[in-house]
């Protein structure tokens, strides 16, 4: 069996700052927005967010679009 558990308190907000955040990008639109995050995420049996800080590694793969033979995404 596979199961998720994640912890919140809906009491302790805190606010968005792209430098706490785990995105490539480095940045988010919603920096400085009031948020309520996990305090607590097991995950299939390992704890990966324990006292709000993420401690696990990545879980999972990357899955790339598959096409049709000769075809190409379109780009914009």
């Amino acid at each position: 069996h596979r199961a998720h558990l994640i912890v919140v308190d809906f009491r302790d907000r805190r606010t968005i700052a792209a430098r706490r955040l785990h995105a490539p990008c480095g940045w988010t639109p919603f920096e400085g927005w009031p948020a309520i995050f996990p305090r607590a995420h097991l995950l299939y049996g390992r704890t990966i967010v324990e006292d709000g800080e993420h401690i696990g590694g990545a879980i999972g793969r990357i899955r790339r679009p598959e096409f049709a033979p000769g075809a190409t995404p379109e780009l914009s």
